[in-house]
């Protein structure tokens, strides 16, 4: 099976650039050069067939450097080696399905180098990543990347995903935080080991990299979001698909970040003054919170039929919008889409979010009792 990787002949192309690692070692070795700084580039994969050519194809310039790239087959339903067979990549397949926390710390452990790369097989690195990783290594332990904007794609739901995640990284960018996202993701390898890397209990993929961030955080490690660092999403989403994510995702913040060993998370996750160290807005948590009295209101207005009731709704609604405005009027410039779409997106985001976290407390709270 070949996977086209849109540069074409790729086969003819990969084994140029094997032929042209050699010969960059060998020319280092024989000028008594300094050694060259080198990546070990991990891409764990779970059934990725759609994508994972074009990750593969975007990481040329790892290539072409002599760095290792290790790709992870998370027992994939789909023969990993005939998707990466025309790459110089080190193929590692795990014995079951563990999750991608596994697949990453697999990774780490057979890789060689003094960095790690961490890339979903459904991203794809823009030209010069290679360049800008070595610049910003020199200064900091860990990089994280964010995505481009989307618009005008099929679904208003991976819209709306993608890009309240690069508004989220954009604003934090330029300083330290504790903000982890491990679908593109750099740090040097000892503080990844120091750390305990990814817990490889949360098996569906959520908070994995959330809680890693927070671990790095706690030890005094600074990951660094930089507005030049920008990788494609290539991920889809239905609406269905959207909210099932969504639900995992607030559901398994709760679950770990409420425990009782863990109370820096907890302070950090509610905070509303220092959003660098949340994945999560201030104001969008605010949303939530405020959204259970606008159902109260609704309550009130249906048994009393009082207009006062009627207004306290309209109020709670006007005002997380109002604390939302900006986040609402980016995302619409950023899909071209209409407003009041974004927002109707919104609010359905926050509603499934609220049930998440709800009911994942009170599992926990549950589980506490027995």
């Amino acid at each position: 099976m070949l996977v086209d990787s849109g540069i074409g002949t790729p086969v003819y192309f990969f084994a140029v650039q094997r032929a042209r690692v050699q010969q960059f070692k060998a020319a280092s070795l024989c000028q008594g050069a300094t050694v060259p700084m080198h990546f070990s580039v991990i891409v764990p994969v779970y059934n990725s067939a759609r994508t994972i050519g074009r990750t593969l194809a975007s990481l040329e310039e790892f290539y072409r450097a002599g760095d290792e790239v290790i790709v992870v087959d998370d027992h994939s339903a789909q023969d990993a080696g005939c998707l990466t067979r025309d790459y110089p990549v080190t193929l590692t397949v795990l014995p079951h399905h563990a999750g991608p926390a596994t697949a990453r710390n697999k990774g780490a452990s057979i890789s060689t180098h003094p960095w790690l790369f961490f890339v979903d097989s459904d991203v794809v690195c823009k030209p010069g990543t290679r360049a800008l990783l070595v610049r910003l290594a020199a200064r900091h332990d860990a990089m994280q990347w964010i995505y481009v904007p989307l618009s005008a794609v099929a679904s208003i739901a991976t819209e709306y995903q993608n890009n309240y995640y690069y508004y989220v990284f954009s604003h934090i960018s330029g300083r330290p935080t504790a903000v982890c996202g491990s679908f593109c993701f750099a740090i040097r390898r000892d503080l990844f080991i120091r750390a305990g890397g990814f817990d490889e209990t949360i098996v569906v993929p959520t908070v994995e990299d959330e809680k890693l961030g927070y671990s790095l955080f706690e030890q005094g490690v600074d990951i660094y979001v930089c507005p030049e660092l920008q990788v494609e999403h290539l991920a889809r989403y239905t609406l269905v698909e959207f909210v099932k994510r969504r639900f995992a995702m607030a559901y398994g913040q709760a679950q770990t970040f409420l425990k009782k060993k863990n109370p820096g998370s907890i302070k950090r996750f509610i905070s509303l003054h220092a959003s660098h160290k949340s994945h999560h807005l201030p104001s969008f948590l605010l949303g939530i919170v405020l959204l259970p009295f606008t159902y109260l209101a609704l309550a009130a207005f249906a048994g009393t039929l009082s207009p006062y009731a009627l207004l306290a709704w309209a109020v709670c609604l006007v005002f997380i919008l109002a604390l939302n405005s900006g986040l609402l009027s980016s995302l619409a410039a950023l899909s071209g889409r209409c407003p009041l779409g974004v927002f109707a997106i919104f609010l359905l985001d926050l509603h499934v979010l609220g049930a998440g976290i709800s009911y994942g407390l009170l599992d926990r709270l549950s589980q506490g009792r027995r």
